[in-house]
């Protein structure tokens, strides 16, 4: 086997390695940003709790018992969610950072199996010629027998 040829199917098991791997950081993207839509629901479900306690409040014109801590209560709970959210951040970051590498890896292999088959297509070109040379002069040779 050519070395072009070679060099083709080892970059058709690279280019199926990056594929597959891929398609698993899209996989694990998709999960990411589907937690980060949660958790901005969460907290637009917690804004609305507390916009809704407060129309309540002035509505009466008076502070309902447990309001403090109900307060407290959701103010911790959406710094806890704003920290995952940070968390999440990084980690997609990071996942789109492994894709953008994939893409360039796949992008460089690309060009190298362009590189082969271009060698190959030259190398059978310069054997064909080759051939039609032989075949010519062969045909020459019997005209001039004859």
């Amino acid at each position: 086997m050519s070395e072009p040829i070679i060099r083709l199917k080892n970059l058709k098991t690279l280019e199926k390695k990056y594929n597959l791997e891929l398609q698993t950081l899209k996989k694990e993207l998709g999960t990411l940003l589907d937690s980060q839509d949660f958790l901005n629901k969460e907290i637009q479900t917690l804004d609305d709790g507390l916009a809704a306690e407060d129309k309540k409040a002035k509505a009466e014109k008076s502070i309902p018992y447990g309001y403090d801590t109900f307060l407290k209560h959701v103010n911790e709970k959406k710094e806890h969610y704003r920290n995952l959210l940070e968390e999440l951040s990084e980690e997609i970051q990071i996942i789109e950072d492994k894709i953008h590498f994939v893409f360039q890896e796949m992008q460089k292999y690309k060009i190298m199996a362009d590189s082969a088959l271009q060698e190959m297509n030259e190398h059978h070109t310069y054997h064909e010629n080759q051939f039609l040379d032989e075949v010519s002069q062969r045909q020459i040779r019997d005209m001039d027998d004859k």
